[in-house]
């Protein structure tokens, strides 16, 4: 059975160059999620992944902050990037 990944959760990457980074999914398409964290990727210009390629870490975490960046409205990089470093700390002490 497949998990699959959705707007506003938190996953980690498996393949390419940023393997072991957490990122946020802003939108999801058949094969693709379109990620951001704020530091590297840019909620401006998000990086498309294939799904295959991600481990969902985090369900639905940061759903509002998702559905903000997809309706367009303007929110900073640097709120991504904290939502992100927060929701790392409350992982690694789960």
């Amino acid at each position: 059975m497949e998990k699959i990944v959705k707007c506003g959760d938190l996953v980690l990457s498996k393949a390419g160059r940023d393997t072991g980074e957490i990122f946020l999914v802003v939108s999801v398409d058949n094969k693709f999620a379109y990620l951001v964290d704020g530091r590297y990727r840019k909620v401006n210009n998000p990086k498309k992944k294939k799904l295959k390629h991600l481990k969902r870490v985090s369900v639905a975490g940061l759903i509002e902050l998702a559905i903000q960046i997809q309706s367009g409205n303007p929110i900073g990089n640097e709120r991504v990037y904290r939502a992100i470093k927060t929701a790392k700390q409350k992982i690694q002490e789960d």
